[in-house]
């Protein structure tokens, strides 16, 4: 059984010698709820392959369902040395009931259709600002890393500040605080969804020198976000 975050694909199109024209693309994906909970505009995501050499990586993408096409977000995830995409990732959101199951085709075309309330990302001196509709949230560029330098909803500020921190097990067993990003990179951004990655150090940690790397990813319209950290 798949989660309900993810796309099931199946590749209907030929792969031959013959070009392929943009309009033979037929990817019929869908996206099944199952643990029994409906679930209401739900985000879903998959990796698409794609057969080689045949795309430029700013081939416009849609997502149809029942022949109409439906507010989506299809990005590049591979691109070749030739410059044509291999992989895509697209991001929809859907109502599932639960146990059900809905069926999509992904095409090649330009798409009209776009949600309610589209997700923005902002890129400045000081750090990235996403809005989600929802919320707004600022994560710094120079400033010890805290996660969110700031959080609002409903235009009220409802988080600031905050710290990340590590405590070595060996020795006295010291606590060290996360420093400055020495990168912050927007990894994927849309009108759908936008993940946003940090990278840096722990200040006086001259013994380990352990690394930290934060994904964090929103979605349009949504008050939550999805955090992957590691060290």
């Amino acid at each position: 059984m798949l989660r309900t975050s993810q796309l099931t694909v199946c590749l209907s199109l030929a792969i031959g010698s013959a070009p392929l024209l943009a309009g033979e693309l037929q990817v019929k994906m869908s996206v099944q709820e199952p643990v029994g909970v409906a679930r209401k505009e739900e985000p879903f995501c998959g990796g698409i392959p794609l057969p080689r050499g045949r795309f430029p990586k700013d081939q416009e993408f849609t997502v149809l369902q029942g022949g109409r096409a439906v507010p989506a977000q299809v990005l590049p995830m591979v691109v070749d040395a030739d410059g044509k995409v291999t992989w895509l990732l697209v991001d929809v959101q859907a109502s599932v009931p639960a146990n059900g199951k809905l069926d999509f085709t992904l095409a090649a075309g330009k798409s009209s259709a776009r949600p309610a309330t589209p997700l923005k990302v902002t890129e400045g001196a000081d750090g990235v600002t996403v809005d989600t509709g929802k919320i707004t949230f600022v994560i710094a560029k120079n400033k010890p890393f805290g996660l969110f330098d700031s959080v609002q909803s409903g235009g009220k500020p409802v988080l600031a500040g905050g710290e990340v921190t590590y405590t070595d097990a060996w020795g006295e067993k010291p606590t060290y605080k996360a420093d400055k990003p020495y990168e912050l990179a927007v990894e994927y951004s849309g009108p759908m969804r936008a993940t946003v990655c940090a990278k840096g150090f722990f200040v006086g940690d001259d013994k380990t020198k352990l690394r930290y790397i934060a994904r964090v990813t929103a979605w349009a319209g949504k008050s939550r976000v999805h955090v992957k950290f590691k060290l």
